[in-house]
This record gives structure tokens, C-alpha cells and sequence, in this order.
């Protein structure tokens, strides 16, 4: 069986069992499923396309549902349950995560929820990434990974991911909030707020982790207010990037790499109860110009190579001659 698609048309779909689909053919196993959903053509904003209630996709050669472009699903939807299949269970757009629904995701080659990130699923607006049982994989098996978080001229984007949720990047993989440098304000913002039993964890996709397998996540631009990091736990980063910042050098060093790096100076410290490990650099990079000491490490754990955080430069540029490294 090939695949159930929608293209420019909807579908319902209630106490339904789909089995035996989601031929790959000529395409690649996360770009199509038993159930494809595209919007129309030419659609870039979010529209729902489907509804599914108590539905089963057994079996699939391909990820169970894949969730394309500007597809999305009611938000009444719950109850699928995907499993047996030869791939992922769910693949979807990076732009489309808040589409993802409740449901089962078990019992297949790969459990995890697969977000492709090719350049034209930045997320533009608010979005939300839910605990759904199973973690998340941040880019295709086999390519690097940039998760994007950028506004555009609609304004501010906010991703909200809930507690619980685990993100894992690929080789040289990144979280970016806002891509562009600068002292401009951030169009993007990043809001995860774990909890002591319920963290929110950022690591590694590889089978054997180590240190330095991917980036970490980056703030550029001026951190929005709305940031916010709470009890969340960041694995396996800190690998070598080419992004240089205005933090202070230390020798021997070019690029201040760390799990976490602002570009720009926040209003305050938003990384709280939370814990840095295994970085292969350091912990947090504080890569901005201010003459205002803003502390990031108070409250917070660091297991890592280098610095828990590196020393922003005076407004001057100016550093201190011997640069701390706490």
C-alpha cells in the first residue's frame, strides 16, 4: 500500500486502522507516511488539514505520519496510535510541531518524533513542543540539524517546550533563537520551563554520546524577555562552531564555543535550577559588550571542560588582563 495523502483537501478520520502503508518509493523515509498531510499550495501560514480521533497506523514502511509544510491537525484530535512500523512514527516540519497530536508512539524501529529542519521550517510564530511519551529528533537521520526559532515581519516568535520533552540533536547540531548578530532585538524567544521531576533535556542523538557531538543552543541578536530556562539539563555540546562572539579570549582559544551561547546582553540571568554536562567547551558564553555584569552560573550545575561562563568584554572592548574563568 502506498500513502493516504491530502493535497488542497481535508480528511476526518474516526475509529480508523490504517496498515501496511508508507511505500518510500523515490522518496526518503521521514518525507512521506502512511497518512501525508500537505496543505494547499501556495498556503504558508498553519492550516488544519486533518482530524483524527482514535486512529491506528500499523506497520508503515515509512514514519507512520508525516506532517508537511503549512499541514495541520485539529486540536481536538487525540488518540492515535502508531507502531510496528520500519521507521519513525511521526515526521513533521519543524514550523508544524505544535500540530503533533496526543496519542501512543511506540513499538517501532525508532520511536522518536522526527522534526526536519531544511531552511524553509524556521519557526516564524508561536509554537509548542509537547511531551509526547517519546523524544524528539532534530533533523533527518544522517544531516545536521538547526533548529530555528525567528520572527518575521508578523513579529515576535516564541517557542514554548513543555516539561518532560527531550530534544536530540544530530553531529553538529544547533538550537538557534534568533540567527542574526547584533545588538538588534531577538525576533525569536525560547521558553522551557521544566520541573525538578520533569526536566527539559537537550542532548545528544548519537547511540554512544560524548562531548562535543553537537552545538548547544545560541541566542543572538538581544535576548528577548521572555526568556526563559528552568530546570533543564543540556548534554553532549559545546562542539566546535565558526561563531565568534565578543566574550574575552582565553589562550590558545579563537572561538569562545559553549553549551550555551547569548550574543547579545539579557535584562537578567534566565538560566536557573538548571545543569550543563559534558561540554567539550564551556559552559555558558556570555559573548556581548557591557560595562553591567550579568551572572548566569548562580543556582545552576556545570560539569564541563572549560569555564562555567566566559567574561563579556566592557563597553569599551576592553578585557581584564588575566581573563577569570570561573
Amino acid at each position: 500500500m502506498s500513502t493516504i495523502r491530502t493535497l488542497g483537501g481535508e480528511v476526518q478520520l474516526f475509529y480508523t486502522r490504517i496498515e501496511g502503508g508508507g511505500a518510500v518509493g523515490n522518496s526518503l523515509p521521514d518525507l512521506t507516511g502512511a497518512l501525508l498531510l500537505r496543505a494547499p499550495l501556495g498556503i504558508t501560514t498553519p492550516t488544519d488539514v486533518a482530524r483524527l480521533h482514535y486512529v491506528q497506523i500499523l506497520g508503515s514502511e515509512a514514519a507512520g505520519l508525516r506532517i508537511d509544510g503549512a499541514a495541520s491537525i485539529w486540536a481536538d484530535s487525540a488518540d492515535l496510535v502508531i507502531s510496528g512500523g520500519a521507521s519513525h512514527p511521526i515526521s513533521a516540519s519543524a514550523t508544524m510541531v505544535s500540530a503533533i497530536p496526543e496519542g501512543t508512539y511506540t513499538g517501532n524501529a525508532d520511536d522518536r518524533i522526527v522534526l526536519t529542519t531544511a531552511n524553509t521550517e524556521t519557526i516564524y510564530t508561536d509554537a509548542t513542543i509537547f511531551d509526547r511519551g517519546v523524544p524528539y529528533l532534530v533533523g533527518q537521520p544522517g544531516q545536521v540539524g538547526e533548529l530555528r526559532v525567528q520572527g518575521n515581519q508578523a513579529g515576535l516568535a516564541v517557542l514554548t517546550i513543555q516539561a518532560g520533552v527531550e530534544l536530540q540533536f544530530q553531529q553538529d547540531g544547533v538550537l538557534t533563537v534568533e540567527h542574526a548578530t547584533g545588538d538588534a532585538p531577538a525576533t525569536g524567544a525560547l521558553v522551557a520551563l521544566g520541573t525538578a521531576d520533569d526536566p527539559i533535556v537537550f542532548t545528544s542523538a548519537s547511540e554512544h554520546p560524548a562531548a562535543g557531538d553537537w552545538l548547544g543552543v545560541y541566542f543572538g541578536g538581544s535576548p528577548d524577555p521572555l526568556d526563559a530556562l528552568d530546570h533543564v539539563r543540556i548534554e553532549y555540546a559545546g562542539g566546535a562552531s565558526s561563531s565568534g562572539s565578543n566574550s574575552c579570549m582565553y589562550p590558545g582559544e579563537p572561538i569562545n564555543d559553549a553549551a550555551i551561547r547569548i550574543f547579545g546582553q539579557p535584562a537578567g540571568a534566565f538560566v536557573t535550577n538548571s545543569e550543563i554536562i559534558a561540554s567539550a567547551a564551556h559552559g555558558i558564553d556570555r559573548g556581548w559588550r557591557s560595562d553591567t555584569v550579568v551572572d548566569l552560573a548562580p543556582g545552576n550545575a556545570f560539569d564541563v571542560a572549560g569555564c562555567t561562563q566566559t567574561t563579556a568584554r566592557r563597553a569599551d572592548g576592553a578585557c581584564p588582563d588575566v581573563v577569570p574563568c570561573p
